[in-house]
């Protein structure tokens, strides 16, 4: 059997118009992280140190409660699949609803208790201080994101990914000078450091919300569906429905960004070097996460559209031929990862010691690029299935069952610091990928047997 089938052309031509601009839209969202963590490194390693303590709490949590509004893309894409494009204003209505409640609690949450988790893992004072001035920044940004996540998901349900690319891209032309005035202290503003990151983001946030909305106005794709004309109300059957769907996929993103983040936490104890070495790590390697990440999601949208329409054969052939896509993407982020590792890791820093660090650490996470991709790819999938339970279970099993305790003893009893962690996010990684591609072949191969009652 071929490894592209002479069948599957339109569907993958199909898969990469959704994906590519998803593509620069998510590298441009992590190219803002990207550029905080640069020229925090610039303003110095404490600097630096202090932003990823306070990423470590602020990027699990928002990341997570956007899986509610990411729960919109494949319940819209049914809509449209099945020509029920009238019924997605009512969604997104709702939507709009659980995220402006999410939007608060996030707020009230990192202002309430991003000190005293600071202060149980003995951060030292000026981290400490830094770290908590940056979280009041950017919880003010967090709501404008979250509602900015419902207008993208329900923009991508309906396969309108080019202008999520645009936003993004416009994002980050914002964001680099927002930074360098905030940081800096240009242009009459005070020099702020590590802290005028967290200012330039909350701005950036809430300018995406605005541009998504504006969109959703004046766009010409979405005017036949008068989205803001409609006499809309909270619908408790559809915010149920949302919330069956988003929480799991809300969890399951909190138990694999939480994973990540802890490892920062539980290397305060090593020194702004490793701590820095760590993030600068993180940073590239979910800058080049974004390209399953854009599978994923590409994924996602055609499987729910085709599942929609009902035509059950065609979601399966997609699925799998996402994690055909997965391998390539993962065969050249692995090489290049590898192959480059010294060069990135000194665009960061001139320190001999922080660079040694950091491109030991980038070498190990180019072994993991297969594990992650194949992955995301099937839990993109599923998703277009809607389902969300049983790859929840996979990943608390696999990221806080294996992955992060067996990172944890490589790492402090078997005396590998840092890289231990990294091995630990290597088996988590595997381990889900095996079950979440079962779970695919067993999913969509009962929609084909059980098709007319499939919903």
């Amino acid at each position: 059997m071929p490894f592209f089938p002479p069948n599957s052309r339109f569907e993958f031509k199909q898969l990469l118009h959704l994906a590519w601009p998803m593509l620069l839209a998510q590298s441009s969202q992590t190219a803002m992280s990207l550029s905080d963590t640069l020229m925090a490194s610039w303003a110095g390693a404490e600097e630096l140190a202090a932003i990823a303590l306070g990423s470590s709490i602020w990027t699990p949590l928002s990341l997570s409660l956007a899986g509610a509004m990411m729960a919109l893309t494949p319940i819209v894409a049914h809509h449209v699949g099945g020509k029920r494009e009238d019924e997605t204003a009512a969604e997104l209505f709702n939507n709009l609803l659980i995220t402006l409640a999410i939007g608060l609690v996030s707020w009230l949450f990192i202002n309430g208790a991003s000190d005293w988790i600071l202060t149980l893992l003995s951060v030292e004072p000026a981290l400490q201080s830094t770290a908590n001035e940056y979280l009041f920044a950017i919880s003010w940004g967090i709501p404008g994101m979250l509602l900015y996540q419902s207008i993208r998901a329900f923009a991508e349900g309906h396969g309108q990914t080019k202008i999520v690319m645009k936003i993004g891209i416009s994002a980050v032309l914002l964001n680099l000078p927002l930074n360098y005035i905030l940081i800096f202290g240009k242009l009459g503003m005070p020099k702020m450091g590590g802290v005028g990151c967290g200012w330039a983001t909350t701005i950036v946030f809430w300018y995406m919300f605005i541009a998504g909305a504006l969109y959703l106005i004046y766009s010409r794709f979405f005017k036949p569906l008068n989205i803001f004309k409609q006499s809309l109300k909270p619908d408790r059957k559809k915010i149920k429905h949302q919330l069956s769907i988003g929480i799991p996929i809300a969890a399951s993103l909190g138990v694999e960004t939480t994973m990540f983040c802890l490892i920062a936490l539980f290397l305060a104890d090593y020194g702004a070097t490793v701590i820095s070495a760590h993030q600068i790590t993180l940073s590239i390697s979910s800058l080049i996460f974004m390209m399953p990440l854009s599978l994923c999601l590409a994924v996602t949208i055609r499987v729910g559209q085709l599942n929609g329409a009902k035509r059950f054969a065609d979601a399966q052939r997609v699925g799998f031929l996402g994690l055909r896509i997965a391998v390539l993407i993962a065969c050249f982020s692995s090489t290049v990862l590898y192959i480059l590792s010294d060069g990135i890791a000194s665009l960061f820093s001139t320190d001999a010691e922080l660079i040694a660090i950091a491109s030991t650490l980038l070498s190990y996470a180019a072994l993991y690029q297969f594990s992650d991709a194949l992955q995301l790819t099937a839990n993109g999938a599923l998703r277009g299935y809607k389902d969300t339970r049983i790859p929840l279970l996979i990943a608390f099993i696999a990221y806080w069952i294996l992955g992060l305790p067996s990172g944890y003893v490589i790492a402090e009893y078997w005396g590998m610091g840092a890289v231990g962690y990294w091995l630990g996010i290597l088996i988590g990684l595997s381990f889900a990928a095996v079950l979440l591609i079962k779970r695919l072949y067993k999913l969509s191969n009962e929609a084909l047997v059980t098709a007319p009652n499939f919903n």
